[in-house]
């Protein structure tokens, strides 16, 4: 399975894939192509269950259970309600605090006011504000740092509210929200390597001998950029954002872990990966494989077989409070460069939905541009029309003396 989750309001990223599907476009063998692969890639999102788990010590199961007929916000409602993750006095104090949020206002004005106040709430922690409001710790401990984690790989101690409060209005406002799909497989099978294909049977090419020197994520954008344009704040202001290292380990045992419902694999990400970055690889699946056995009882007296630790130093950037103000916008003060990416000013968070936005955001800027660079191409050219003219009159009037 693919680790990255396809969440059901990832609207811009299915518009893009499902953009030629209109009955308006005219079925062109190029478009028809372009509307099989389209069709290809999303039929390799799988729809998950539409409940998220939680595995605590001991293998205690607790879930969030989306399954109701009655769309948002009755559905999430419900599924908080139910939950068995949280007793009813935790339950009773999170729904006197999220009471207070600006996600009750994002029912009746999502895109208005509601999202003005999530923006102002940047400069706190989810933490702080949530228990200013009422709530508890053993609610974040056991409900919301694991949401935290998925998002950001960050707790909720470091993670920025508006961060949270995003993703709460979602789940609030759209019903598809909660739902998730999983790629089949690995992306270079059921999804970039689909794509590929495509352009190759079209006549493109890759050019993959020299590698990619740099991505414009956070740390690669640092690099790229002109030192001189440091000088400008819009710039040095990139350099106040970093990334969260991750750590990905994977185990295989000689036996079922019944609790994971799944076949004899684990995968585990250590998040945030500071702490285990130093380490050797053989540590890490010690310390993991000891964490493995508290949380799931059925692992006891089974062997690894096999084992992998891949490091990132550099994921996510870290969405801590205060920062979004650096986050850039996708037009910069140099003319004809623009940015793009997740980490760039849009109202999302660090994903590949917040990615597709800002690609759309810097695609608009990239078009007006166009018009303006058009019209000065006019301008000049009716400039240099006048110039020529008023040759002709000179040459003419000293003709007839």
């Amino acid at each position: 399975m693919g680790l990255h989750v396809f969440f059901g309001c990832y609207n811009n990223l299915f518009r893009l894939l499902k953009r030629f599907e209109g009955p308006q476009t005219p079925l062109s063998g190029n478009t028809l192509g372009l509307l099989l692969l389209c069709r290809r890639v999303l039929k390799n999102l799988l729809v998950k269950e539409h409940t998220h788990t939680f595995v605590n010590k001991g293998g205690e199961i607790g879930e969030l259970d989306f399954r109701f007929p009655v769309g948002a916000p009755l559905r999430g409602i419900n599924a908080f309600l139910s939950t068995n993750q949280l007793k009813i006095y935790d339950k009773a104090r999170n729904a006197v605090a999220l009471a207070l949020i600006p996600v009750v206002r994002a029912l009746v004005d999502p895109d208005g006011g509601a999202l003005q106040q999530i923006r102002d709430l940047d400069s706190v922690s989810f933490s702080d504000w949530f228990m200013s409001k009422g709530g508890m710790r053993v609610s974040i401990q056991r409900m919301w740092d694991p949401v935290a984690y998925a998002l950001g790989f960050i707790d909720c101690d470091n993670i920025s509210d508006r961060c949270m409060l995003t993703i709460f209005a979602l789940f609030a406002t759209k019903t598809a929200t909660s739902l998730l799909r999983m790629l089949k497989g690995s992306p270079d099978v059921y999804l970039s390597g689909l794509i590929k294909k495509y352009i190759i049977d079209k006549g493109g090419r890759f050019h993959l001998r020299w590698g990619c020197r740099e991505s414009c994520d956070v740390p690669g954008i640092k690099r790229l950029v002109p030192q001189k344009w440091r000088e400008l704040v819009f710039f040095d202001n990139i350099y106040k954002l970093v990334g969260v290292p991750v750590v990905t380990v994977q185990l295989q045992y000689n036996g079922w872990v019944s609790e994971l419902q799944d076949l004899e694999r684990s995968r585990c990400v250590l998040a945030p990966g500071d702490p285990y970055m130093p380490l050797p690889n053989e540590e890490i699946i010690r310390r993991v494989s000891k964490q493995v056995l508290a949380l799931f009882p059925s692992s006891q007296g089974l062997e690894i077989t096999w084992s992998s630790v891949v490091k990132i130093g550099q994921s996510l950037y870290r969405e801590g409070p205060g920062k979004d103000p650096f986050r850039p916008d996708q037009k910069t003060p140099v003319e004809n460069f623009f940015l793009a990416g997740s980490y760039t000013k849009q109202d999302y968070i660090d994903s590949m939905e917040g990615a597709t936005l800002s690609g759309r955001q810097a695609s608009a800027y990239i078009c007006d541009a166009g018009e303006q660079l058009l019209a000065l191409r006019k301008k000049i050219a009716v400039a240099e029309l006048n110039e020529i003219c008023k040759g002709v009159s000179l040459s003419d009037e000293l003709s007839l003396v």
